[in-house]
């Protein structure tokens, strides 16, 4: 998936729709994080954007989800390993052994639920321009003189049927059309 994001994200760029090549840029990020070249091309697009760029999060919340639950595994594999050689060799230095990737396991199952929260927290406007409302509906008025552009960034607060409240990077909150925006999972 992380080649398919990627390629899509060239794709776009290619075309000029800024704010999908961005959201598939950062769809690939979720599978390749540490990636220097994705980095580079989701910089490119933000760069011609000209939109606020949202500050980089934790590095221990940008490994994939996927990730994450292949370490438990492992990890829980290993404290049976443990537990049975405690169990067997009687010592304390087992019992330690035991105790530590018992702590890592509860780690890393934490940073799997944060991680799994934050999946499709994140969006990206992908049309041209879109007006932001100050309620869930057409009928509201505009949020904002002038109209949210292709590849605004934003995070989501709360989804009322179609319609998406949002915090852009700057801080200000409005309500968008879900389906004038890609989000991030």
């Amino acid at each position: 998936p992380s080649i398919a994001w990627y390629n899509a994200g060239n794709a776009w760029f290619q075309t000029g729709a800024l704010g999908r090549s961005i959201a598939a840029y950062r769809q690939a990020r979720i599978y390749r994080p540490f990636d220097s070249m994705l980095v580079e091309n989701l910089s490119a697009a933000r760069g011609l954007a000209l939109n606020d760029v949202p500050e980089e999060s934790a590095w221990w919340l940008q490994w994939p989800t996927v990730w994450l639950k292949a370490v438990l595994l492992v990890l829980i594999v290993l404290l049976g390993v443990c537990v049975l050689s405690t169990i067997r060799y009687r010592g304390r230095a087992r019992g330690i052994a035991c105790l530590v990737v018992l702590l890592l396991c509860c780690l890393t199952s934490g940073l799997w639920c944060v991680s799994a929260q934050l999946s499709g927290q994140y969006g990206v406007v992908i049309t041209e321009s879109v007006l932001a409302r100050k309620g869930p509906d057409y009928a509201y008025a505009a949020a904002f003189h002038e109209p949210l552009h292709d590849g605004v960034e934003f995070t989501v607060k709360e989804v009322r049927e179609d319609w998406g409240l949002v915090e852009l990077v700057d801080g200000r909150k409005c309500w968008l059309p879900l389906s004038q925006a890609q989000l991030i999972r």
